[in-house]
């Protein structure tokens, strides 16, 4: 086992040395409290709240929501909150949503009259100024019921799941609030027919609402997406076919653009899971196969995602080989029709030390903030952001080689725009292994013998400088 190890964290070595992005992270300034900053992550233009979590190991400290600013990039941190009834065992912050003028917060363990039946809390923006707005709680509270564990605002509506509500279709009820310049009002509870596991993660884009059975891990009960459309009203539409059995998880989704992108696992024996991320297109009221984009990165196990136009965000949950390490955050790219790798993300902590970095994301056109809640000793935790459009400055994509065709069916030629030569260089395959040398004859490698897919090239100039550059081999 001390062999596999040691090869595998070399090989991850090499890898991250070859591809990836560093982030820079961010931290509360004041008002610090509890562990695991990054617990839970929303972004809205320049507005980003990110959660911590209660330690409820001695000294007790409970887990705040914290409201940050972006200033062209710069964040400053513009308030907390944490209400003056919560009990450290709320789970306060487990959810977020934004917008401009409001923060919506899930606390689906509060105690409403009855056990865990859970409570959201509205904070509304005025003259600058954050301040408590409103509590909403089921009206027809039950024991139990984790009303909050998932919340999303769309304009002047607010969705808010409760997992295990009983109603006469089944388990599961998402609840819908208008805000009427006053208040939010319940408008409709919305359920899914015949639906006998407790329902989870929703997403609201545009008069089309998609909500999930209770996704997680290692889960072989059989999954659906429930859509809903809005006429003048929200109106059950369909189910998608069954996912999920013994062999196959599904871990998130993500809705965008009447695309369904699913994080999946294929779970075979040992090590051997299969990763992919699968897409729907929504057609004639259904949501049928597209494509699919297979991501097996070493023993690393899918976990959230997120789409927004043509970027795509895959994070990862667990792995397989108990190997304590930094977890990476993969940036996909639709250039044409393909979806293409550009780099991945990796935080500021240690190395041989888990992190969980993408155990939140949150993606506002090209603005994304990621939640690392295990990062430092601790588990303090910590967040990031990044504008994606930065990865097309000329610090990301070199000016000083050209290599082409770029993709390429075999050949690959190398040209230095200035007057360094390449000396020498190594590849790499995506997932970290150094390719065999192949011989470089008139600045031109061949390709042609090695499988579809993508390719880091690490070149040596005469000068002493070292470039690295992406090749995509048809």
């Amino acid at each position: 086992m001390k062999k596999v190890s040691l090869y595998f964290l070399l090989l991850f070595g090499m890898f991250i040395s070859n591809a990836q992005t560093d982030l820079s992270g961010f931290y509360p300034s004041a008002n610090v409290s509890g562990l695991r900053f990054g617990t839970a992550t929303a972004i809205h233009e320049n507005t980003i709240v990110v959660s911590s979590a209660s330690n409820t190991l001695p000294p007790i400290t409970t887990g705040y929501v914290y409201v940050f600013q972006n200033n062209n990039g710069t964040l400053s941190q513009e308030t907390f909150f944490y209400p003056s009834d919560a009990l450290v065992d709320d789970a306060f912050g487990k959810s977020l949503t934004a917008t401009d003028e409001f923060v919506a917060v899930g606390s689906p363990f509060h105690d409403q009259n009855v056990g865990n039946s859970g409570a959201v809390y509205l904070y509304r923006k005025v003259n600058n100024q954050w301040s408590f707005f409103q509590k909403i709680t089921a009206s027809d509270a039950s024991f139990n019921k984790q009303f909050g564990s998932f919340v999303t605002l769309q304009g002047n509506s607010l969705f808010v799941v409760a997992p295990n509500d009983t109603n006469n279709d089944g388990i599961g009820a998402v609840y819908v609030y208008q805000f009427n310049q006053t208040e939010w009002v319940l408008s409709q509870k919305l359920t899914v027919p015949n639906n006998t596991r407790p329902l989870g993660k929703t997403v609201v884009q545009g008069n089309q609402l998609v909500v999930s059975n209770i996704l997680s891990t290692f889960n072989s009960d059989p999954t659906h997406f429930y859509t809903f459309n809005y006429t003048t009203n929200w109106i059950y539409s369909d189910s998608s076919e069954e996912f999920g059995n013994l062999e196959q998880n599904i871990v998130d989704f993500s809705l965008d653009q009447n695309r369904l992108f699913v994080s999946s696992i294929f779970l075979n024996s040992g090590t051997n899971s299969e990763n992919k991320v699968i897409i729907y297109n929504r057609l004639n009221n259904n949501w049928q196969f597209d494509s699919d984009i297979p991501m097996n990165y070493s023993d690393f196990i899918n976990g959230n995602i997120i789409a927004s136009g043509d970027n795509l965000i895959v994070c990862f949950k667990d792995y397989h080989l108990q190997i304590e390490r930094k977890f990476p955050v993969y940036y996909y790219k639709k250039i044409g029709e393909q979806w293409q790798l550009q780099t991945y993300f990796l935080g500021e902590g240690q190395m041989n030390m888990d992190d969980r970095l993408g155990n939140s994301v949150s993606l506002f056109e090209s603005n994304l903030v990621i939640g690392a809640n295990r990062e430092g000793i601790i588990n303090t935790g910590k967040a990031y952001y990044f504008n994606l459009e930065n990865l097309s400055t000329p610090s990301f994509h070199k000016e000083n080689v050209t290599l082409f065709p770029n993709p390429t069916s075999s050949i690959v030629t190398i040209k230095s725009n200035d007057s360094s030569e390449v000396k020498s260089y190594e590849l790499y395959s995506v997932t970290g292994k150094k390719i065999n040398p192949i011989s470089m004859e008139n600045n031109t490698i061949s390709l042609e013998d090695l499988p579809t897919g993508i390719y880091f090239l690490k070149l040596y100039f005469n000068n002493d400088r070292i470039e690295n550059h992406k090749i995509m081999k048809q």
